[in-house]
Formats: C-alpha cells, sequence, structure tokens
C-alpha cells in the first residue's frame, strides 16, 4: 500500500445538490481484497486523508491507554446509499470503557451531539451521522454481541460500523468496515 492520497481532485456529481463536495470522480482503491471481489451491494466508502489520520492516531492512543475508543463518523452519501464519504469525527469522551469495551453513555452521546452540531456549523452543511467507530486494542477485527447491540442504533442503509484493531509495539492497525445489509451486518 502507499502513502499517497486515494482519491483524485475531479468532481463526481454523486452528491446532493448544494451539499460542499470534494469528492472525486476517480479513486485509486485500498484494501486487502481485490476490489471486483466486494459484493455490488456493498457501499463504496470514501474517508478524507485527515480522518483516517485521526483514526491511526485513536487506535495508537488506545493501546497507550490500553482502553476502547470510540465515536462518530460525519459525512454525506449519495441518494441511492451506494457511496458514502467520511468527511468528520467526532471523538468521544472515555467515560466508561476497558481494554475490552466501551459504552456509550448518555453524557457521551450529549457531547458527540455537541461535536456534531459545531462541525456541520463549520462545514457550512448538515453533516449526516454515516457511522461509528471504535477500536480492539491488542484483538482482531469483529463486531461483538455488545458491538452488534450498539450497531442496532445506526440502521439507516448509509450507517456503518468501523473497527479498529492496533497491535502493541507496531504501527499496523487492522480496519474492518460493517455495513446494513439485508438482515445482517457483513463486513465489507
Amino acid at each position: 500500500m502507499s502513502d499517497e492520497p486515494i482519491f483524485e481532485a475531479e468532481e463526481s456529481g454523486l452528491w446532493p445538490t448544494g451539499v460542499p463536495s470534494t469528492m472525486p470522480g476517480s479513486y485509486r482503491f485500498v484494501g486487502s481484497v481485490p476490489e471486483a471481489s466486494i459484493p455490488s451491494e456493498m457501499p463504496q466508502i470514501y474517508m478524507d486523508r485527515e480522518v483516517a489520520e485521526t483514526l491511526q492516531s485513536e487506535g495508537q492512543r488506545s493501546i497507550q491507554i490500553d482502553k476502547e475508543v470510540a465515536g462518530i463518523l460525519l459525512g454525506t452519501r449519495s441518494e441511492d446509499n451506494q457511496a458514502i464519504r467520511v468527511s468528520h469525527i467526532a471523538i468521544a469522551q472515555d467515560e466508561d470503557s476497558s481494554p475490552v469495551h466501551f459504552k456509550f453513555t448518555y453524557s457521551v452521546w450529549d457531547d458527540l451531539i455537541d461535536q456534531m452540531e459545531t462541525l456541520s456549523r463549520e462545514a457550512g452543511c448538515e453533516l449526516l451521522l454515516v457511522g461509528w467507530y471504535h477500536t480492539h486494542p491488542n484483538m482482531s477485527v469483529f463486531l461483538s454481541r455488545y458491538d452488534l447491540r450498539t450497531h442496532r442504533d445506526f440502521h439507516r442503509p448509509y450507517q456503518f460500523a468501523l473497527v479498529l484493531a492496533p497491535q502493541r509495539g507496531t504501527e499496523q492497525t487492522s480496519v474492518g468496515f460493517f455495513c446494513n445489509r439485508g438482515e445482517g451486518t457483513p463486513l465489507l
């Protein structure tokens, strides 16, 4: 994989009129499986570089404090929900977490909603809650039964869960996207 940006600066026309977007018309796929092997009903998720870098930092922070960390991912979507752009991130307070769980308490949600409103105001448009993320420090990529319970609150077809599994002693982080499709939440 390359450290080059995943996207090129060409407008695509995928996004609703009036939504500021630098979403490209072309991109380079970066993943561990061939792009052709991803089922066509799965959405294409575009992530701004700044968000990806923040997520990498969150993974490393999770290792340093030896706790799961979490937050929400904000952005826009195409009308058919097949293209999702993640342009902003809101980081949750580490109020109730351990190496094996993170709890989204009411006060954590209140703070995340405040961050979402501020980020939307700064962006000049209403950002959608397109997904959530959390870490599994020194574990692997999966959704536990508690994660699946949390993910039930993210039931819109464009919402997804992102699991980051950073490993101690390395900057390597395994990543998995889980999307709502049919009766389940398959790994993308």
